[in-house]
């Protein structure tokens, strides 16, 4: 199942943070190396290139603030989700709020459309049908979330890419 796909592979993110470098490496290798068409030497990569990033979460305050501001981040994220919930008049409860922000990440993250356009759509009416919201419904409350989310990331961008010809 999909949550336990990703269950597994948050535990194995843990250990690798956890576990010394070089035995996650080792481990690693053993198994890149029955891979085919040299897709090992990609793993492997890949792996490096991974532990790298965890550095930070080796040392526990750094480790502990990370997951502080990720708590914050997810904890606003959800909320959106639910203020919007109350502005669509939808009776949904804080959890419903939380997995559908998770349904979002986690089926968005594939590559897709420019923007996410349709699979975002997509994906929050199927969310919101399992808690009874009609397909209408669940179209404009997701058309307007997409706006929420996207809209500024766009509007910021252009500024930032307009900003940085001018200093040129």
């Amino acid at each position: 199942s999909l949550a336990g796909l990703t269950a597994g592979g948050v535990l194995l993110l843990i250990l690798a943070a956890a576990l010394p470098e070089q035995r996650v490496l080792a481990w690693s290798g053993h198994w890149a190396r029955r891979l085919p068409w040299g897709m090992g030497e990609w793993l492997d990569r890949v792996m490096r290139q991974g532990l790298v990033g965890l550095v930070a979460l080796r040392e526990p305050r750094m480790a502990l603030v990370a997951c502080a501001w990720s708590a914050v981040i997810w904890a606003l994220a959800a909320g959106t989700n639910h203020l919007l919930f109350r502005a669509f008049d939808l009776r949904l409860s804080p959890g419903a709020a939380l997995l559908l922000l998770v349904l979002l990440h986690i089926g968005v993250a594939p590559p897709s459309s420019p923007g996410r356009l349709g699979v975002f759509h997509a994906l929050t009416i199927l969310g919101l049908a399992t808690f009874g919201v009609n397909r209408s419904s669940g179209l404009a409350y997701a058309t307007v979330l997409h706006l929420i989310v996207y809209l500024p990331q766009v509007v910021l961008g252009g500024l930032a890419l307009a900003s940085g010809r001018r200093s040129t």
